[in-house]
């Protein structure tokens, strides 16, 4: 896009659509993770409360908290646990 953007190939009008289209896929896979996940946690009885724990230590993973012993960069720390 940038590239295209900068050897004169699009006007405004043709960014804008594509902005406006980016952003209704993103929307559109936003609702569909959302309703895939409640799926997930309605049938396989998983409260939900599960998902703040979880938040919690994929953020001590990207943060490096609790990693302090290993010699381990953030992104495989992450990378391990998934």
């Amino acid at each position: 896009l940038l590239l295209n953007c900068s050897q004169g190939g699009m006007n405004q009008e043709m960014v804008n659509a594509y902005i406006a289209q980016s952003f209704f896929i993103l929307f559109a896979e936003i609702i569909c993770d959302w309703i895939k996940h409640s799926f997930i946690t309605k049938f396989n009885f998983i409260k939900s409360s599960v998902y703040q724990d979880y938040s919690l230590v994929l953020a001590g993973d990207i943060t490096g908290l609790g990693h302090e012993s290993m010699h381990m960069d953030h992104c495989h720390a992450v990378v391990k646990r998934l």
